[in-house]
């Protein structure tokens, strides 16, 4: 869902629906998760454009099989508690489009390796740190291919910024507030950008107070 760059160019989506359906980076799924083995969810989101599709959240522990997980996107944060975020254009080719950086697992990858190479590509940025934040199954029943459902990982991550020399599809980065975040990333007004940074602000001050009490 949220923060997929992997979106169709075939329907001119809203933003919440852009980054979701067509988030798929491993293809059409023959095979459906075991919903059995999911927690009650702390969430659920229901959406109709472009189609009906859900969006449920569900908190740690719960860690779905990687081979249902369809992407690894992050809260990064760096040392003085800016959020970074990285633009790329929307599907119609030219909107500005902020995202969380993230993409979707190579095969083998764990989700932090997943998130460390795409944060090096996407925002040329260094992951010094991550945890695992919760994830998301998507639900989208009436894909044209048959019913897709997968899940899409979320982490928090503390990073350091290296040289801007972007070689892929995102073309500027940019530091945020948490105060601005909401209202620059492109699906903020969603109830799951909401919890991602909450849960990542609790996070990050979370490593800060690990940080101090290193250090003294």
């Amino acid at each position: 869902m949220y923060g997929c760059h992997h979106r169709s160019g075939s329907v001119a989506e809203p933003p919440l629906a852009t980054v979701t359906l067509t988030s798929m980076a491993r293809g059409f799924r023959a095979t459906l998760p075991d919903k059995s083995l999911e927690p009650t969810p702390r969430l659920v989101e229901t959406h109709d454009q472009p189609r009906p599709w859900t969006a449920t959240w569900f908190d740690p522990p719960f860690l779905p099989e990687l081979d249902h997980v369809d992407q690894a996107y992050g809260i990064c944060f760096t040392k003085e508690g800016e959020i970074l975020l990285i633009c790329s254009h929307d599907v119609d080719g030219v909107t500005p489009y902020w995202n969380l950086p993230g993409g979707g697992l190579m095969p083998g990858e764990t989700l932090e390796q997943c998130l460390t190479r795409e944060v090096a590509e996407e925002a040329c940025a260094r992951v010094i740190g991550s945890r695992y934040l919760g994830c998301q199954r998507v639900d989208d029943l009436e894909h044209p291919d048959g019913p897709q459902s997968f899940y899409q990982a979320r982490l928090w991550a503390r990073v350091e910024l290296d040289r801007w020399d972007p070689r892929h599809e995102a073309f500027e980065r940019r530091l945020v507030t948490p105060a601005e975040f909401l209202s620059v990333l492109a699906w903020g007004p969603s109830l799951t950008a909401a919890v991602i940074l909450e849960d990542g602000l609790r996070l990050d001050a979370e490593a800060k107070l690990s940080e101090r009490v290193t250090d003294t």
